[in-house]
């Protein structure tokens, strides 16, 4: 009989540079850098994968003929390792940009610290016996199944209004938050938020905007079924911004195509042989021994970070500020300690006016640290992801910058533990007969009647026979008598 305990592994997070020269002949100044990178495709090998992405730099910058930007786009590899990697893994891993630094006008030096993180589906298939012919010990125990839910894209149009001219769209970035997953047989019903951040060309100016758009559709899974949990997380595979003005506003039309992709659990009750025997005959038995995921938490919040940040000496004093670049939000810590803790920095690139009318920019840095819940019972394979849904900035007495941020965490959490399995079971030979006609046997204390049973070589049906008195379960101290047939 072949068993399903599938499991979820988290992988150890990797860290590193990736450096590039970009040239940006218009530029007299840079005003900011936005920095994106996305998944292209993994290539599972024994023990590792190949890991292939894109890392998108999109620089805003003011030449002779006013604000403008310019994009680049480099294709990289990096390796993943795990023992648990097979050829045939499914992977579901994500890249991100934890910070990024920039020196250079027209030739741009850049040093971008990305990080990949993510899971692999470990399915583990045992092949567990069911002796016939023999007396068996059994329990039931619940494992979980999982499916992968492979990628789906869907598209979806919005439309929002910004006062003024709107003459030119310098960086658009948007990100996903799955708020809810409802299913139903081989459907997945999902909800959640497109938050797309702007910065655009007006009278000259140069400012920022944030939209957020709700959407609901519906993608098709096969392997669901009634009652299966589902975890789902979203990209933004393409968003094309076009402007329909009229003599007051801009109309600014979103089309915007999402990519789903995750998993989902299903629980399942099995039988498990614990112990098993043949009266008159000696045996031998094998068990294995596996981890499996006993139960998957998943937690989302959405929190608020204030603070303020001041310039240091040696910068620029702020008359007020122009715009705020989109915000990144870097590593994040996830940890039980009294609660469940998620921690880090969330940074954003402000660009404001100095008093003598000239523009610059400061990376706004603002810490932060949540507790999210007090009940979260899951404390392996902690992970977590977060979105910064809007990041507002404005300037205080003193060259203070006040900064209120809005994050959507999402943190996964599963408990392990181990089952024993039956792998085999023969019969060796015939076990020596005792001589002796009546045996009285007294029951320990935690002692079963199979357990007697087995040590009386006989099965509990006999002793319930010969023993009318007793009761069950038993207790300790019972007195049992089994009399065993002799043969000359």
């Amino acid at each position: 009989m072949i068993i399903r305990a599938d499991k979820k592994e988290q992988l150890t997070p990797i860290q590193f540079y990736i450096d590039e020269e970009l040239s940006v002949k218009d530029a007299v100044k840079i005003m900011g850098m936005n920095v994106t990178a996305s998944l292209v495709s993994v290539e599972p090998m024994q023990g590792e994968a190949k890991v292939n992405y894109r890392v998108n730099y999109n620089v805003i910058y003011k030449g002779e003929d006013g604000y403008s930007s310019q994009e680049f786009s480099y294709t990289r590899s990096a390796i993943v390792k795990a023992l648990s990697i097979t050829a045939k893994s499914d992977l579901h891993l994500n890249v991100s940009v934890i910070n990024n630094e920039y020196v250079g006008t027209t030739n741009v030096q850049t040093r971008t610290m990305l990080e990949i993180c993510g899971y692999v589906i470990v399915n583990v298939h045992v092949d567990s016996v069911l002796p016939e012919g023999a007396v068996v010990k059994k329990s039931t125990t619940n494992v979980e199944c999982i499916d992968v839910i492979r990628e789906s894209e869907f598209a979806t149009e919005s439309e929002r209004s910004i006062k003024g001219k709107v003459e030119k769209i310098l960086c658009n970035n948007s990100q996903i938050v799955v708020k809810s997953v409802a299913t139903a047989t081989e459907i997945c019903h999902i909800s959640g938020e497109c938050h797309t951040y702007l910065i655009y060309v007006t009278d000259g100016n140069i400012q920022s905007v944030t939209f957020t758009s709700p959407f609901e559709t519906e993608i098709l899974c096969p392997s669901i079924k009634d009652g299966d949990r589902v975890y789902l997380t979203g990209r933004v595979v393409a968003n094309s911004v076009t402007l329909v003005s009229d003599d007051e506003d801009t109309i600014l039309k979103f089309d915007t195509v999402i990519s789903l992709k995750g998993y989902s659990v299903r629980v399942e009750e099995i039988e498990v042989v614990e112990d098993a025997y043949t009266p008159g005959k000696e045996c031998e038995m094998a068990f294995e021994e596996v981890v499996v995921e006993n139960n998957v938490c998943v937690t989302r919040e959405d929190e608020r970070v204030t603070g303020s940040f001041i310039i240091e000496e040696d910068m620029p004093r702020i008359r007020s500020l122009v715009c705020v670049c989109p915000p990144s939000i870097g590593a994040i810590n996830v940890m039980m300690d009294g609660g469940l803790f998620v921690e880090g920095v969330i940074s954003a690139e402000v660009i404001y006016i100095c008093p003598e009318e000239s523009i610059n920019r400061v990376l706004v840095e603002l810490p932060y640290r949540f507790n999210l819940t007090n009940d979260f019972t899951c404390t392996d394979n902690l992970s977590a992801t977060a979105v910064v849904t809007s990041f507002n900035a404005k300037v205080r007495h003193n060259d203070e910058i006040e900064v209120v941020a809005e994050i959507s965490f999402s943190v996964f959490g599963s408990t392990d533990r181990t089952v024993k399995f039956m792998t085999g079971y023969s019969e060796i030979c015939d076990k020596e007969v005792s001589d002796i006609a009546i045996s009285l046997y007294i029951a320990r204390r935690e002692e079963t009647l199979w357990d007697v049973a087995k040590a009386l070589d006989t099965e509990e049906s006999t002793l319930i026979e010969l023993n009318p008195e007793l009761t069950l379960p038993l207790t300790g101290g019972e007195r049992i008598l089994f009399y065993r047939p002799l043969t000359e």
